[in-house]
């Protein structure tokens, strides 16, 4: 997730009145956790498990109201069902998503990792991540693999009836196969859909932390191709174009298991929903891949084009994953409107669209913070450009800007002076905000050269006004306020150490509220 602007909680009222005012966080279904850069990625994954009505909550896009923007993922860590955890080589170095996680298992929710680039969890979310079973979203558009999030989702948040439909004969069906049929990527060999019922919960006991995963088995229905005879068969015509043993092998399957999945896309060919017959869906291209023409129109509307996008969505067959792409602009509407912009020109909406904005995006991802807000200022309504330079590349609340992270002495410049004067604030804020490698992250690292980097500097009471506030509520009794306290502090400090320990009450922290 983006990294959040420490010192914004708003403290007017104190903490207490913070965690007692404001929405609560009651009815997430997905929290998306993911790093700073990966914004847009994780919102093309949000638009499809949104598609499918699940509640999802993710920052900056949910952070509302007058609670500070760590107590608010907290609460949504705590009510949601799930979490999907974007794996990159980003979030491995965040200590705000490994932390993130860590909440996750301590509230006992399932963990769904999904690897942006061919890496594996390290540092922290080495340990953490050690039991899941994760998900590839690469290589090639998002869209294809976002949708297989949004099943794996499904088999969690809504676990398949062991029930089965009373099955109605179309006819007899031959011998079982002895091989499953030849096709490109059958779904049955896709083994993350074997999470269909919970069965059993392990715990992992290191270090005094107890994890609870998820472990998910079938229940003994007919699962995936090569199970059982009869949906074999139906299996096989549906796939030759027969749109009844589609529907068929739709009732006669269990939810949430590769035949059901099969037959509900009447064999891949749609994006889903069943009813095949009345829909009178016929054998034609549906997936990226699948025809060279629709994925040249696919990789321009991915890259930008906007009239690519528009031309996709007319030259695709409908109900289908190119016609979908299309319609949404390349996921990134809801869909039914144009995405050109009248006159016939492109809208920039997203890094890549336009050289302009991209250099101001990455002025602001960088040193130039003016640069963020003539981002905000001059990019379309409505766009990632806006929101990337609203939220101060993801650093604050949009539309707040920067200047929540300066406290009004300016830029980067402004906080090495703090810095180099005293101010230990300024030091923890120069270096998380400072491009990674630059001499102003070293100075921040360094507390203004005062040490080997190896401490942080904000480091025990007295360090920090805001978190010297949430360790008072905390000692005072105040369980959401250590969660917060522990989530906002560096890395390795007292104050971090005090509210994983729920104020220095039990070895067996993380997870106050919930005690």
């Amino acid at each position: 997730m983006p990294d959040p602007s420490k010192g914004s909680g708003d403290t007017s009222g104190g903490v207490s009145g913070a965690l007692a005012d404001g929405a609560r966080t009651d009815a997430v279904d997905v929290f998306i956790s993911y790093g700073s850069s990966e914004v847009a990625l994780a919102r093309e994954i949000r638009t499809h498990l949104d598609s499918g009505g699940y509640v999802c909550w993710m920052a900056p896009d949910d952070v509302a109201g007058p609670k500070s923007w760590a107590e608010q993922i907290v609460e949504a860590i705590a009510a949601c069902k799930v979490m999907v955890v974007l794996v990159s080589s980003v979030s491995n170095a965040s200590s705000h998503v490994s932390k993130e996680v860590d909440l996750a298992i301590e509230h006992g929710k399932a963990v769904l990792p999904v690897r942006l680039e061919d890496v594996v969890p390290s540092g922290a979310l080495k340990y953490l991540l050690a039991l899941a079973q994760w998900i590839d979203a690469f290589p090639g558009p998002i869209g294809p693999h976002a949708d297989e999030v949004k099943r794996r989702v499904a088999a969690i948040v809504a676990p398949s009836d062991e029930a089965v439909v009373e099955r109605e004969e179309i006819e007899t069906p031959p011998v079982a196969k002895e091989t499953a049929p030849a096709r490109a990527a059958p779904v049955a060999n896709r083994p993350w859909l074997k999470w269909v019922v919970l069965t059993a919960a392990v715990a992992v006991v290191a270090g005094g932390i107890v994890a609870v995963f998820l472990i998910i088995g079938n229940g003994g229905e007919p699962y995936e191709y090569g199970d059982d005879t009869r949906l074999d068969w139906l299996w096989d015509r549906c796939d030759s174009g027969d749109m009844a043993s589609c529907d068929a092998m739709v009732e006669e399957s269990a939810e949430g298991t590769d035949y059901a999945f099969f037959g509900e896309t009447c064999g891949e060919r749609v994006v889903g929903g069943g009813g095949c017959v009345e829909r009178d869906v016929t054998t034609h291209a549906a997936n990226y891949g699948d025809d060279p023409g629709l994925d040249e129109l696919w990789d321009a509307c991915n890259a930008g084009e906007m009239a690519a996008c528009d031309e996709l969505s007319s030259e695709a067959p409908s109900e289908t994953e190119y016609a979908r792409f299309g319609e949404t602009c390349g996921d990134r509407t809801d869909g039914g409107g144009e995405c050109a912009a009248p006159g016939g020109t492109d809208t920039p909406f997203m890094y890549g669209d336009d050289p302009f904005f991209d250099d101001l995006w990455d002025g602001c991802n960088g040193e130039n913070f003016g640069a963020c807000t003539e981002l905000y200022e001059l990019s379309p309504v409505g766009t990632e450009y806006e929101q990337f330079g609203g939220s101060c590349g993801g650093r604050t609340e949009f539309p707040q800007g920067c200047e929540p992270l300066f406290d009004g002495v300016g830029e980067l410049d402004g906080l090495a002076e703090a810095c180099a004067a005293g101010a230990m604030d300024a030091c923890w804020t120069l270096y998380e905000v400072a491009p990674v490698g630059s001499e102003y992250e070293a100075f921040g690292l360094t507390c203004g050269g005062r040490t080997d980097g190896l401490v942080p500097c904000v480091f025990t009471y007295g360090d920090s006004p805001y978190l010297d506030e949430l360790w008072n509520a905390c000692a005072n009794g105040e369980m959401e306020a250590c969660d917060i306290l522990y989530y906002d502090s560096p890395e390795g400090s007292e104050y971090e150490d005090f509210g994983w320990s729920c104020g220095w009450i039990t070895e067996d922290g993380g997870n106050c509220a919930g005690s």
